[in-house]
């Protein structure tokens, strides 16, 4: 590559970044990911505010692309051998990105499963340069925030969408939900995943990012399980209505009842505490990250 090609990379990335905004919105305005999610629900989808960390990425997204551009000697490519190889990387990540965008707002959700996880994969050489970089260099924090932490947080939360998204393409496959053991192994590979990257790659965030995926599942469940009788009742006042219209108008044909769906059932669980008594798994899910981020990083505070 030409050394006037490679210097306009960044702004390639940049531009490649704007272009995945663009299908972003294309892709809501398609179909609203959240009732996407809805639609082919799992126990392992967290609550609906834990997919708002989509914003923390893009803001530090377009720091890094910022700092490429103007103050490349903090950005995370920098030091590499191949810097241009990562960035390449970058670019191919922004098209998939968007198309699972696409993809997912469509509702083809087998297509999108096979997008991030193409994602995660062009993603994956800029986090292993990054976890590669701590072995060999010590941390500079304003390189770290400008650069190296939107690497970390964006492969991290890409890995719990591919779980999510694969979770959602074999319950279509089987037509209904999995076997218990089936959703803990794949809980289970990430949770791995995320302890590799506490031992091998010095990266507390993956981490905490899983965490906070467990955290929304926690809370989706319970608010599910907890909920108050009669929280998702269908409601009442359009039937009413409607029989009133048609008695109006003589009409003696009864509209068919509306078949009950899984989240329109009450739960009549009478031992069922309030829905505020799950919110301890919050604190659970932080001492226990801070007890392995301890036992990490700083042995000498550890209880083992």
């Amino acid at each position: 590559m030409m050394p006037w090609e490679a210097a306009k990379l960044p702004w390639v990335n940049a531009s490649l970044f704007g272009v995945q905004a663009l299908l972003t919105c294309v892709g809501l305005y398609l179909g609203d990911a959240g009732a996407v999610r809805a639609q082919h629900d799992t126990p392992l989808t967290p609550a609906s505010y834990a997919f708002s960390i989509w914003n923390v990425v893009y803001l530090l997204t377009m720091i890094m692309l910022v700092t490429d551009i103007s103050y490349v000697g903090l950005s995370l490519y920098d030091s590499a051998a191949k810097p241009n190889v990562l960035r390449l990387c970058f670019a191919a990540s922004c098209v998939v990105n968007g198309a699972w965008c696409v993809a997912f707002g469509s509702g083809l959700v087998d297509v999108a499963s096979v997008a991030v996880s193409v994602l995660w994969l062009t993603l994956l050489p800029l986090y292993v340069f990054a976890s590669y970089e701590r072995h060999v260099r010590p941390l500079v924090w304003h390189e770290y925030l400008c650069s190296e932490l939107c690497v970390r947080l964006y492969f991290a939360w890409v890995t719990v969408e591919t779980l999510i998204s694969w979770t959602i393409t074999l319950q279509g496959r089987v037509g209904g939900f999995l076997e218990l053991a089936t959703y803990l192994v794949l809980l289970s590979v990430v949770v791995v995943l995320a302890l590799c990257g506490i031992m091998y790659g010095r990266d507390p965030v993956l981490a905490l990012v899983v965490v906070w995926a467990l955290v929304g599942v926690a809370v989706a469940i319970g608010v599910f399980l907890f909920a108050p009788e009669g929280a998702w009742a269908a409601p009442k006042a359009p039937a009413a209505a409607d029989s009133g219209a048609a008695a109006s108008s003589g009409s003696t044909t009864s509209a068919p009842p509306t078949a009950p769906a899984a989240s329109t059932l009450a739960p009549t669980n009478p031992l069922a505490p309030p829905t505020y008594v799950l919110y301890i798994w919050v604190a659970i899910y932080a001492f226990t990250a801070a007890t392995v981020i301890t036992d990490r990083f700083f042995p000498r505070f550890s209880f083992y």
